[in-house]
């Protein structure tokens, strides 16, 4: 099952990958509000990052209830389209939110509340956001063209180039051994496979 937010229509499309990469829509549930990144927050509910919109965070389930984050500790912020993403970490129970602008990644856990606003001058227009090994975040820097992997606490421990201009998205593969970052360049996307080599 794959999860896309449909950043124009104020949908969630749920689809089904085959073995050949076809992508069939399952089911679409509608929101009242633009979302612009999704990630699963428990079994049937996804914390979602969203656009033109007073709180940046917010939850919605697949049978398309909506909700806040009473613990969540973001900037009651409206963002514009592709100014924040956001993801959540499940093995650490934190809520990452990458704010383009302020060139900051704010984390948050979902058990105690704690708020971090991560600085650092290799974090430069943060964008998209996932959770890498050990319970690490990863985070594209699309102003310095470089990945940067954050720790559990969020200090920096690496930052790496990527070779493409405008790194955009990135992922993880589930068993944590490949990370996929692609470019948003107008007329020159890419998309990059990398192996994760743990130390």
């Amino acid at each position: 099952m794959c999860i896309l937010p449909c950043i124009y229509s104020k949908q969630i499309a749920l689809l089904t990958v085959a073995s050949d990469s076809t992508l069939t829509v399952v089911k679409t549930v509608s929101t009242s509000f633009f979302c612009r990144s999704i990630s699963l927050l428990d079994s049937d509910t996804f914390l979602v990052g969203t656009w033109n919109h007073p709180k940046p965070v917010r939850t919605i389930t697949i049978r398309g209830t909506e909700g806040e984050l009473s613990n969540a500790s973001f900037p009651n912020k409206t963002y514009g389209l592709g100014e924040s993403t956001c993801t959540y970490i499940p093995s650490t129970k934190t809520m990452v939110l990458a704010d383009w602008k302020d060139n900051a990644v704010y984390m948050c856990s979902t058990e105690t509340s704690e708020y971090r606003k991560v600085t650092d001058d290799r974090i430069r227009c943060p964008h998209g956001v996932c959770g890498g090994p050990g319970g690490t975040v990863i985070v594209c820097c699309t102003g310095s063209f470089t990945i940067v992997q954050l720790s559990p606490q969020g200090d920096v421990m690496m930052e790496k180039s990527v070779g493409m201009m405008h790194p955009d998205a990135v992922s993880v593969s589930r068993e944590g051994s490949h990370m996929v970052v692609s470019s948003s360049l107008t007329n020159n996307e890419k998309i990059k496979l990398f192996r994760l080599v743990c130390s």
